[in-house]
């Protein structure tokens, strides 16, 4: 794909790289202490557009519906700006944030209120494990269910499968492949539990995928660099609000 093609979604990526949340909102909401407070504050950062569709009130469930929700619409919107060749690999895409959640119905336990909330996973979630297991098969999710009955990874199954529906020319191959080795040795890298560790794993995974951002600038992997950062955003704002929700509040999951 030629520079030219994609100039269209390049300067509208860059625009939107400028927007995301710096160092300082971060440091700003580090000491808020409750969930209504954290979002009040969050509202005055670049964090804004995503946390005004939160309240402080949500419980755990509303709140993974609502970021998942708003990433869906966002990465739709970001990948509508790529060239008519890419759509089959940008449909693909849409897939890899629902894995934890495939993994989890796949395991035939049951599904959370936010999963049947979801439309696109709702589906998933209806009748007995065998019926939903019957209803990933016979969905595009069939690739990630016979790899998961083999006993392999899920997620090696999706970007496996990611890189059959990459346009053939292999123009924009080798900046996707970078961005593919990162993703997967970030996600089994990534820490469980202490916050400043994550806090670290966050800084420093958020520099590489912004040097392949500015690398690749004018090839898929900006558009999927950008992407995989604003995945990363919400992730921390995420993982703060809930702290706040579960803990600080006494309350649990409802």
């Amino acid at each position: 794909m030629s520079t030219r093609t994609f100039a269209y979604a390049q300067a509208r990526l860059q625009a939107r790289h400028a927007q995301r949340p710096v160092a300082a909102d971060w440091r700003l909401l580090a000491g808020v202490g409750d969930a209504v407070h954290f979002l009040q504050v969050a509202r005055r950062t670049r964090l804004r557009p995503w946390a005004l569709g939160l309240q402080g009130e949500h419980d755990s469930h509303r709140i993974e519906l609502t970021l998942r929700r708003q990433f869906q619409d966002y990465a739709d919107e970001v990948l509508h700006w790529l060239p008519a060749p890419w759509n089959r690999s940008s449909d693909w895409f849409r897939r890899l944030p629902e894995l934890p959640a495939i993994q989890h119905l796949l395991g035939g336990t049951p599904a959370p209120a936010w999963m049947q909330d979801d439309p696109r996973l709702a589906p998933f979630t209806r009748g007995d494990p065998e019926r939903r297991l019957l209803a990933l098969q016979q969905s595009d999710c069939a690739p990630l269910v016979a790899a998961w009955q083999r006993g392999e990874s899920i997620s090696a199954a999706w970007f496996s499968r990611w890189r059959t529906l990459w346009v053939h020319n292999r123009a924009g191959h080798e900046g996707l492949e970078q961005l593919t080795a990162l993703v997967q040795r970030s996600v089994q890298a990534a820490p469980a539990g202490d916050a400043e560790d994550f806090e670290v794993y966050r800084e420093r995974l958020a520099g590489r995928l912004s040097v392949l951002f500015r690398r690749y600038a004018f090839e898929p992997a900006a558009c999927y660099s950008h992407l995989a950062l604003t995945a990363l955003d919400l992730l921390t704002l995420r993982g703060e609000l809930l702290r706040r929700v579960l803990f600080s509040s006494g309350r649990g999951a409802s």
